[in-house]
């Protein structure tokens, strides 16, 4: 993202924000703002790789196939490591990406374990068909985490896109009628809508789930006016986030086109297929492909072709920069003077593409004539401190969070342990809260994401069992035939052979 505002300038300490806006106390019963967010951070290379490293280049991924290219499967099933997984997982087509990730967990962790990441599935004598959901869920995380691990990066370091391009994501097109993929998403959203009918909403259905979006991702501290916590707990029980990412699209761009918002600001949006085929042709720029040599001038130069600067003056439901979100991070300002269509293209950006969520404005609507370049300026300066504060302020709402759960928990360490028996399991923060425990944790800027190991999930009758020790992936990344564990011996022969030899399915 472009800040139009000095960021040392103004002031984002928690009295400044509690005195000027307030900051909500969210129900303990509700996640968290930003939750979302911090688990497609889990499921990203920053998650699962030791340490929050970065996972290997493009050019080694590709020197590693071009080695084997007859006997890759073979060469795959002793080689290849969760790093090169990870380091092109984005570009693999589908089938070839789901078998890759199934041969990862037999032969790492699930020929080991009873119940590895999968959970609630015995996984070695489950139909392919039936663990292929829970397959395509995994992969779908892995895939946009990827994008917000390469932002945080790229906020430390510009990347060369040569070896750390910017991970890619294929948007469809929205058809409602299509009988899977985005169809799916659309049919489900509809269903979504229909279960807020009890509630009486002030807001379109659009401006709700937009809200939500921006909530799940960190960017918005509470629901907006008119909308109660009781449509959050709604939303929160019915709407399928992974959905959306599954299958990317325009998906808040379609619900516009048909809202009576969109037709009253005769919102047309433009075709995704259009949107990529125009990027393809502006961006070009063999640069960003990683075209060049390694001497110093080359590698500036594509680090300057990456840093290129977008804008759009009716950014819409950002459609156009979605497809641009490939191949540039820096951007802005986009403005539209709809606040309902901006929220939107907002939301949409901070899912796929949150480098450019915060350079997305409202602009005030021009009384006669275009506002000059200086009173741009001064909006864009204006709408972007508004949107960093309010960010800030969900960062709050989110530590007092995690800090009331952590006393509500702490103080009983048999309900600790009652709720980590429960589906609560899945939830990284609460997972936190029991590691930390004794430490009593309290800010959740102290929030570690999980290493692969700590994602397991061990049959809790045998709890008493001693676990056997760890290896950090950094080791398997070195010699890529150690095991996942330094000692088998406490396994029993159930665990030992539950799987057998790991296979590339087909």
């Amino acid at each position: 993202m472009l800040l139009f505002v000095d960021i040392n300038s103004i002031d984002l300490s928690r009295e400044r924000i509690e005195r000027d806006l307030g900051i909500p106390e969210i129900p303990l019963n509700l996640p968290p703002p930003g939750f979302y967010m911090v688990d497609l951070l889990q499921w990203s290379y920053k998650g699962l790789l030791s340490a929050g490293g970065r996972p290997w280049d493009r050019l080694r991924c590709t020197q590693a196939r071009d080695q084997h290219p007859e006997d890759f499967c073979e060469w795959a099933r002793v080689h290849y490591t969760w790093d090169q997984f990870l380091g092109e997982v984005n570009w693999l087509p589908d089938p070839e990406a789901l078998s890759l990730l199934e041969m990862l967990l037999e032969r790492d962790i699930l020929h080991e374990m009873r119940r590895g990441i999968l959970q609630h599935i015995t996984f070695a004598s489950t139909p392919r068909s039936q663990r292929l959901p829970e397959l395509q869920r995994m992969l779908a995380w892995i895939r946009v985490g990827n994008r917000w691990a390469w932002w945080f990066d790229a906020l430390g370091e510009t990347p060369d896109p040569k070896y750390h391009p910017i991970p890619r994501l294929d948007f469809g097109l929205v058809f409602e009628s299509s009988p899977g993929g985005p169809g799916r998403v659309v049919k489900h959203l509809a269903s979504v809508e229909r279960s807020l009918f009890p509630y009486s909403l002030s807001r379109e259905f659009i401006e709700v789930i937009a809200a939500y979006l921006l909530y799940a991702l960190g960017f918005q501290a509470e629901p907006p006016a008119g909308v109660s916590w009781d449509v959050w707990g709604s939303l929160a029980r019915t709407l399928d986030l992974d959905l959306m990412l599954r299958w990317p699209a325009s998906y808040l761009g379609y619900l516009l086109a048909e809202s009576k918002v969109g037709r009253g600001a005769a919102f047309f949006p433009t075709p995704m297929s259009v949107a990529m085929l125009m990027t393809e042709m502006s961006l070009g720029d063999g640069r960003l492909r990683g075209e060049g040599e390694d001497d110093p001038e080359s590698v500036a130069a594509r680090k300057w072709a990456l840093c290129q600067t977008l804008g759009e003056p009716a950014a819409g439901a950002g459609d156009m920069i979605l497809a641009a979100s490939n191949y540039l991070w820096l951007g802005g300002p986009f403005w539209d003077i709809v606040p309902a269509i901006a929220n939107a293209g907002r939301a949409q950006l901070a899912l796929y593409a949150p480098w450019f969520a915060q350079s997305y404005l409202l602009a005030d609507p021009p009384a006669g004539s275009l506002a000059a370049p200086d009173q741009l300026a001064q909006q864009a300066t204006r709408r972007q401190e508004q949107l960093i504060f309010e960010q800030q302020r969900a960062t709050y709402a989110m530590e007092d969070w995690t800090r009331r759960t952590c006393e509500q928990l702490v103080a009983s360490p048999a309900e600790v342990d009652r709720v980590m028996r429960t589906s609560q399991i899945e939830n990284m923060i609460v997972q936190h809260v029991r590691h930390r425990a004794e430490a009593r944790a309290t800010r959740a800027s102290r929030l570690t994401l999980a290493a692969l190991e700590d994602l397991l999930v061990r049959d809790t009758s045998r709890a008493a069992e001693p676990a056997p020790a760890a290896r950090p992936l950094a080791a398997l990344a070195a010699n890529p035939q150690l095991p996942l564990f330094q000692s088998a011996d406490s396994l029993d022969p159930i665990d030992a052979g539950a799987t057998g030899e790991a296979r590339l399915p087909g």
